[in-house]
């Protein structure tokens, strides 16, 4: 089975043949929403987790809940 990065973490859904980069633009498409959000006047916020994938909350939890706390508390006080 291929394993991801020379780890010993076997990589699941592997395609022969690809290079496991994106078919698609996901950071653009991601931070498109809240874009338009923020220009019509909303307030975005973005937190970038090291080594966390998309389950961050699961992944990294304390960062996870720090960061969480932090933005709910910044709301909190506008």
């Amino acid at each position: 089975m291929p394993r991801l990065g020379g780890s010993d973490r076997a990589l699941l859904g592997a395609v022969p043949g690809w290079d496991g980069t994106p078919a698609q633009p996901m950071l653009a498409q991601t931070r498109h929403a809240p874009g338009l959000y923020a220009r019509a006047g909303g307030r975005v916020r973005e937190i970038a987790v090291p080594g966390a994938g998309h389950a961050v909350h699961v992944e990294r939890p304390e960062e996870f809940g720090a960061a969480l706390l932090e933005t709910l508390s910044e709301g909190a006080r506008t």
